[in-house]
């Protein structure tokens, strides 16, 4: 799943902001009066270093490991989104962040770079819920004018690299509040168009089963963006919101096989009247012999249940 973590963006720089998030899948949904099935984990270690190789160190740059470490370990405390310290047998998480640099230098121009790495683990993991380990990464690259010594500027580097750590902590963060924001604030990111927690607001309507949310939520299925549709349709999924079946079954083109796949397995999850009518549909006419037999096989495990 790709996602924007710790993008950010400067009018007096030019920057490209690539990320990838990985995370541990979360505990099956549950409604948002719930009591928590985990307790939250206890802030242990906050460490920032050099990822430094052969290949990705620059000659004149350095790094105060030191102080970007006391700014992190402090970002993620006034956070407060970990318990205080002190609970005995409490799950601790670890908060560890990398990052490397590159000089990139070709036709008289220069280009710094940048990558930065946010791991947060917890242990023992059977005592917090899954939701709190995350493995992010995010890029930035920022071009420069060479001076007379040819040496790359050390404040160019220091920059790019505490703005890709702060940021990545900054969305970590953000995330983890979301968990517990109101339902008000979660319906109001679903709805915007722009936003790096849109999407993450979309999964927490899911799993928190946020009813206010299910209209925006089908709404987002005929989005034009097949990474908010797949996100939306999970939520629904995960709220077993039935009223998605009209939808998927009058928006989607019967002729795209990789939709077909999505709207038949989803269809055939959320179950009714109205998902069996459609799937002997598809499994009589459809055209593709492949989406015949998904349809059913489908249709057989819905009249099983």
């Amino acid at each position: 799943m790709r996602r924007s973590c710790g993008a950010w963006r400067s009018t007096a720089l030019l920057l490209l902001v690539l990320s990838q998030c990985k995370r541990t899948p979360s505990a099956p949904p549950v409604s948002a009066n719930a009591e928590p099935t985990f307790e939250t984990p206890v802030l242990g270690q906050v460490q920032v270093q050099q990822m430094a190789t052969q290949d990705t160190q620059v000659p004149g740059v350095s790094f105060d490991d030191a102080a970007l470490t006391n700014a992190a370990k402090q970002q993620v405390q006034d956070a407060a989104i970990f318990a205080g310290a002190g609970r005995p047998n409490a799950a601790v998480a670890t908060v560890l962040l990398g990052y490397a640099v590159e000089d990139v230098r070709a036709e008289g121009k220069a280009l710094a770079r940048a990558i930065a790495k946010l791991r947060v683990g917890v242990a023992p993991t059977k005592l917090a819920d899954p939701y709190w380990a995350e493995d992010v990464e995010a890029a930035a690259e920022l071009p420069y004018v060479l001076g007379g010594d040819g040496k790359p500027p050390q404040k160019v580097y220091s920059s790019l690299v505490t703005r890709l750590v702060n940021d990545l902590l900054r969305d970590y963060i953000a995330r983890q509040k979301l968990r517990t924001a109101p339902e008000a604030e979660v319906v109001k990111l679903i709805s915007s168009k722009e936003g790096s927690l849109r999407e993450e607001a979309i999964r927490q309507a899911g799993q928190r089963q946020l009813q206010q949310a299910v209209e925006p939520l089908l709404g987002l299925l005929t989005d034009e963006d097949e990474t908010v549709r797949d996100a939306a349709l999970g939520a629904l999924l995960a709220m077993r919101e039935r009223r998605a079946v009209a939808v998927l079954t009058s928006s989607r083109s019967m002729h795209d096989r990789r939709e077909m796949r999505k709207i038949v397995e989803a269809v055939a999850l959320l179950g009714g009247p109205e998902a069996a009518s459609y799937l002997e549909f598809v499994a009589d006419a459809h055209e593709d012999e492949e989406i015949r037999g998904l349809a059913k096989r489908s249709l057989a495990r819905l009249k099983t249940r």
